[in-house]
C-alpha cells in the first residue's frame, strides 16, 4: 500500500466508499503503516466561523436530525460527522449532483465550503486534560484508478485527510480500513468495512469526544430508580442527582436544559411532558423549534439523569434522499466527474451506494464520552442569580440529548428510549 500526502486532523468518523468494477486486480496483502501525526493548530481566537456557516450547520442538523432519530430506539447521530463527510465527497461531484448536495449543506461553492469546513475542524479540535475533541478524515483509493490531484490535494490540505492507495482485492483489506477508524475513535468503534468488486474509493471521517462535567456528580448521590419506557415498561437503572444553576427553556410540551462541560461544551437534555412522546414532538414542533434556545432563562435546575451507554449504526441513505440528495445515489444520474475520469470506469459512472454512521455515547458521574463514524460507499457507476421556580429535569422517561458548543454546533444528537449501561 502506498501512502500519499496526508495530514491528520482529529474530529469525527466518516467512511465513504466509491465502488466501480475493475478487472484484473491482484490479491496481494494490504498492510497499514503507522501514519505520521500532524494535528492542525487550533483556530486563533479572532478567527471565527461565519454566521452564515453556523446557520447552515443548524439547518442541516434540523433537516437531517429528525429523520435520523426516527430510525429506532436509542439512536445517536453526529450531524457534524455527516456534514464533513458530504462536504468532502461533494468536491468530487459536479453538475446537478453537486448542486443537490450543496443545497442541503447550504454551500455556495467548493472553495467556500472547503474553507469553512477547514476552519470548523480547527475550531472544534481540543486537546486538554479534561476535554478532548479529535476529528479525522481519510481517503482510501483503489489502485488502478487515476484520481484527480485537484481532488486529493484539496482533501489533504483543507480537510486534513490522510490519503492512501491500496489493492482492494487483497485479503482483509476491509479490516485494514476498519482498524484506522478504530484507532481514530479512541477504540470505541470498529466498523466492518466490506469492499465489493466494484468499489473504488472509501472516505472515512471520525469523531472522538470526551469531556468532564464542570461540576462532577457525586457518586454517593447516585441511586437506583425506575425509568418508564414509552410503552409502559419499567426498568431499574442508576440515576445521577444534583442541583445546578443553568439555562433552561420551558415550553408547551417539553423542557430543555443543559449542563456545562469542560472545554466550553454543553450537554443538553430535552424532556417531553407527561403524555408527550419524542416522535410527536419531532413531527409537531420539529427539531429546529425544539433546539431553539432564544427563550432560555437562567434557573435553578434539579437534575435526575440515568447513566447510560449506547452503541449502534444507522443507514443514512433514506435520510439524505428525503432531504433532497437523490442523484448521487442513482447510477444513471450521478455525476462525480471532479473525482476521476469516470468515463474510464466500467459503466462509465460512479455513484454513492451506501452511507452509514456508527456511534457510541456514554454518560456517568464524571462526564461524557462519544465517538462516531460515517461511511459513504460509491459504486461505479458568570450570570445573574437564578430567578423563578426551579426547573425539574427528572429524566425518568424517554428524552432527547446532545452535545453542542456556545455557537450551537451540534456534535452529537440522540434519543434515550431505554437506558442501557456499558
Amino acid at each position: 500500500m502506498k501512502r500519499n500526502k496526508a495530514v491528520r486532523f482529529a474530529a469525527l468518523t466518516l467512511a465513504a466508499v466509491l465502488a466501480v468494477a475493475l478487472p484484473g486486480c491482484s490479491a496481494g496483502a494490504a498492510t497499514l503503516a503507522g501514519p505520521a501525526v500532524g494535528t492542525p493548530a487550533r483556530a486563533e481566537p479572532e478567527t471565527r466561523i461565519s454566521v452564515q456557516f453556523v446557520q447552515s450547520l443548524r439547518d442541516f442538523t434540523a433537516q437531517t436530525g429528525a429523520e435520523a432519530l426516527a430510525q429506532g430506539e436509542n439512536v445517536c447521530y453526529s450531524p457534524v460527522s455527516l456534514y464533513i463527510a458530504l462536504a468532502l465527497a461533494g468536491i468530487g461531484a459536479a453538475g446537478e449532483t453537486q448542486e443537490e448536495m450543496y443545497r442541503l449543506l447550504g454551500a455556495k461553492d467548493s472553495q467556500t465550503l472547503a474553507a469553512d469546513v477547514q476552519l470548523l475542524q480547527r475550531t472544534l479540535h481540543q486537546e486538554e486534560k479534561r476535554c478532548s475533541v479529535y476529528l479525522a478524515n481519510s481517503l482510501w483509493m483503489r489502485e488502478g484508478v487515476d484520481f484527480y490531484d485537484s481532488f486529493t490535494q484539496r482533501a489533504a490540505e483543507q480537510f486534513y485527510a490522510e490519503c492512501y492507495t491500496l489493492d482492494f482485492a487483497a485479503p482483509d483489506v476491509g479490516k485494514t480500513v476498519g482498524r484506522w477508524a478504530h484507532g481514530h475513535t479512541g477504540g470505541l468503534l470498529q466498523p466492518e468495512i466490506v469492499l465489493k468488486d466494484n468499489d473504488i474509493f472509501v472516505l472515512l471521517n471520525t469523531v472522538f469526544f470526551q469531556a468532564n462535567w464542570v461540576d462532577a456528580f457525586s457518586a454517593s448521590a447516585t441511586e437506583m430508580a425506575d425509568f418508564t419506557a414509552q410503552q409502559g415498561q419499567t426498568l431499574s437503572c442508576p440515576f445521577l442527582h444534583a442541583v445546578r444553576s443553568g439555562k433552561a427553556v420551558m415550553a408547551e410540551g417539553w423542557n430543555l436544559a443543559s449542563l456545562p462541560m469542560e472545554g466550553g461544551w454543553q450537554m443538553f437534555f430535552l424532556l417531553p411532558d407527561e403524555g408527550e412522546s419524542i416522535d410527536s414532538l419531532l413531527a409537531g414542533p420539529g427539531l429546529a423549534t425544539l433546539l431553539n434556545t432564544d427563550a432560555a432563562q437562567y434557573r435553578q435546575i434539579e437534575w435526575s439523569i440515568p447513566k447510560f451507554a449506547v452503541k449502534g449504526e444507522i443507514d443514512l441513505v433514506p435520510v439524505l434522499q428525503r432531504a433532497g440528495v437523490e442523484r448521487a445515489f442513482c447510477a444513471d444520474e450521478a455525476d462525480f466527474s471532479n473525482l476521476c475520469d469516470v468515463s474510464q470506469l466500467p459503466g462509465g459512472a460512479a455513484y454513492l451506494s451506501e452511507v452509514r454512521q456508527g456511534t457510541a455515547f456514554s454518560v456517568d458521574e464524571e462526564g461524557a464520552e462519544a465517538a462516531a463514524y460515517t461511511e459513504l460507499v460509491m459504486r461505479a457507476g458568570s450570570a445573574a442569580p437564578p430567578e423563578g421556580e426551579p426547573v425539574v429535569m427528572e429524566l425518568n422517561r424517554p428524552f432527547l440529548y446532545g452535545v453542542w458548543n456556545s455557537e450551537g454546533t451540534v456534535l452529537f444528537l440522540g434519543r434515550c428510549d431505554a437506558p442501557e449501561t456499558a
